[in-house]
C-alpha cells in the first residue's frame, strides 16, 4: 500500500471492512482481535 491510498482510505473512514484503532499499546490484545477476523473469514485491510 502506498501513502496515497492510506490517505484515501483515512478520509473514507470506517465501515464494515475497516476500523482504526486509537490505542495499540497492548500489541497482545490487538493480536487477538486480528486472528479472530481472520478467522472468521474477514480481511484485515
Amino acid at each position: 500500500m502506498i501513502e496515497a491510498d492510506l490517505l484515501h482510505q483515512l478520509t473514507k473512514g470506517e465501515d464494515s471492512r475497516h476500523q482504526f484503532k486509537r490505542d495499540v499499546t497492548n500489541a497482545d490484545s490487538l493480536a487477538v482481535k486480528f486472528r479472530v477476523r481472520w478467522k472468521n473469514g474477514h480481511a484485515l485491510s
